[in-house]
C-alpha cells in the first residue's frame, strides 16, 4: 500500500496505533478526521513516509520527536491541533521537507524555529506555516 486517505470523517477517540503497522505507505491522509489524544508512537516504523497530513483533529500532548526520524518527509501538516511545548529539534533532521504547516498549535515558537529551518535548507525552498503567517523561503530569508 502506498497512499491511505481517510481524512474530512466523524470519527471519535484515538488514532490507530496499527497503522504505524504500513511500512511501506508512502502518503497518510487523516487531517479533518476527528481523531483525538496523543499522536501514536508505532508511526515512528513509517521511514517510506513522504506526506503526512494530520491537520485539524485533536491531537493533544508534544509534537513526537519521532517525525524528526521520517527522513523522507516532504509535506507534514499538523495545523489546528493542540499540541504544546517546544517544536521537536529533531525536525532539522528533515531535509528533504518543502512544506511545514504547524499553525494552530500552542507551541512554544521561538528562535529554535529559525535555527531549524537554516540546518534543513541552505540551498532549497520550504513553504512555512506557523500561526496565521504562511511564507515561501529561501534559506538567506531566515537569517
Amino acid at each position: 500500500m502506498k497512499a491511505e486517505g481517510i481524512s474530512l470523517n466523524n470519527f471519535t477517540g484515538t488514532l490507530p496505533s496499527e497503522l504505524g503497522n504500513l511500512a511501506k505507505l508512502g502518503q497518510l491522509y487523516f487531517d479533518s478526521s476527528g481523531f483525538s489524544g496523543p499522536f501514536p508512537s508505532t508511526f515512528s516504523k513509517l521511514k517510506n513516509l513522504k506526506t503526512l497530513w494530520a491537520a485539524d483533529n485533536d491531537f493533544i500532548g508534544k509534537m513526537p520527536d519521532f517525525i524528526g526520524s521520517l527522513t523522507k518527509l516532504q509535506d507534514l501538516r499538523f495545523q489546528g491541533n493542540f499540541f504544546q511545548g517546544p517544536i521537536p529539534a529533531s525536525l532539522s533532521n528533515l531535509t528533504n521537507l518543502t512544506s511545514l504547516q504547524i499553525g494552530d498549535c500552542n507551541f512554544d515558537i521561538t528562535l529554535r524555529m529559525t535555527c531549524i529551518f537554516v540546518v534543513m535548507h541552505e540551498r532549497s525552498p520550504i513553504l512555512l506555516e506557523v500561526g496565521n503567517h504562511k511564507k515561501f523561503l529561501w534559506w538567506p530569508e531566515l537569517m
